[in-house]
């Protein structure tokens, strides 16, 4: 009866499954390590880790997703599908989720966490980028852009000070701020690559300043 017992426990850990993976993730449970594979089973509370050139995408069973870009860490902290309540970490690194509307009301119940961010999802399709620091801001910043639906976004020190994040749009958290406004994707790089964005615009960087204005016209 204990062994029955444990192993319908351990049974009701599963939540997904990894089914996309390239390079060599690793999969961390409890003590152990070990390498990720296609098919594997996930785990609340696993640590799925990628290294340069590598990426996993882990789906959840109410079919969505988490795709995990390198250099990445995620940490499924939370997946209740009766309620569809899903909360994962994003440790460091870049991820895309893509959330099934089906079981959730549109969405609602699935939430990304980040060191200094917290991100309600009320859509579809969105990315998320973390780092310690970067070129830029010398401290931890987080990017969101949602390609559907949209995201309330939070910083963990202020949880009250959101703001929403429409289709198409992304904003910027950095350090213990509160997110700043919205703008077009590509504002902070999220939409067109590591570091392209319009210049002075990355997390942390403040607007470039204007030009000088031409010198006056040569008297007549």
């Amino acid at each position: 009866m204990v062994l029955a017992a444990c192993g319908a426990a351990c049974a009701q850990t599963a939540v997904g499954t990894i089914t996309q993976l390239t390079g060599a993730p690793r999969l961390t449970r409890g003590s152990r390590t070990l390498p990720a594979a296609l098919g594997m089973a996930i785990d609340l509370l696993d640590r799925l880790t990628t290294g340069a050139a590598s990426s996993a995408a882990v789906t959840f069973d109410d079919n969505s997703s988490v795709q995990l870009s390198e250099n990445s860490t995620l940490v499924i902290d939370e997946h209740v599908l009766g309620r569809g309540q899903t909360r994962v970490s994003l440790m460091h690194g870049r991820l895309m989720a893509l959330v099934e509307k089906g079981l959730r009301a549109s969405g609602a119940g699935f939430t990304v966490q980040t060191p200094n961010a917290f991100l309600a999802v009320r859509g579809t399709r969105f990315k998320v980028k973390y780092a310690q620091s970067s070129a830029v801001y010398n401290g931890p910043s987080t990017e969101v852009a949602v390609m559907e639906g949209t995201v309330a976004a939070s910083n963990r020190s202020a949880p009250n000070q959101v703001v929403e994040v429409q289709a198409g749009y992304e904003t910027v958290i950095l350090g213990e701020q509160p997110p700043q406004p919205a703008g077009p994707i590509g504002l902070a790089g999220m939409g067109h690559g590591h570091g392209r964005g319009f210049a002075g615009a990355g997390p942390g960087a403040a607007a470039p300043p204007p030009p000088p204005p031409p010198p006056p016209p040569p008297p007549l």
